[in-house]
């Protein structure tokens, strides 16, 4: 696997939070991360390494590549799988009222 740069990662990052909105754009990440400090210096603070996790853990693309789909879906793919496995422990559990 390639090194990444800090600047091609920071941008990778800024670019992932545009992405939400399908405009990958290092511009409109910046628009979109301004967006969530106006919304609460929180959602902020906690767009950027979710939106870091999520590019470094799309990088190995060709890790990913024999399962098929597109990398990038991978994360969720995963936790959607552990929740799926998850759901008979959850069998015990009752509305209350």
């Amino acid at each position: 696997m390639r090194q990444l740069k800090p600047l091609a990662l920071l941008v990778a990052v800024i670019r992932g939070i545009g992405q939400v909105d399908f405009m990958a754009g290092p511009r409109t990440g910046l628009v979109f991360l301004g967006a969530l400090f106006v919304g609460g210096r929180r959602h902020g603070l906690y767009g950027l390494p979710g939106s870091a996790a999520v590019t470094l853990t799309a990088a190995p693309t060709t890790f990913f590549a024999p399962f098929g789909g597109h990398p990038p879906t991978w994360p969720f793919v995963l936790v959607t799988w552990a929740f799926l496995a998850a759901v008979p422990a959850f069998a015990p559990l009752r509305r209350a009222g």
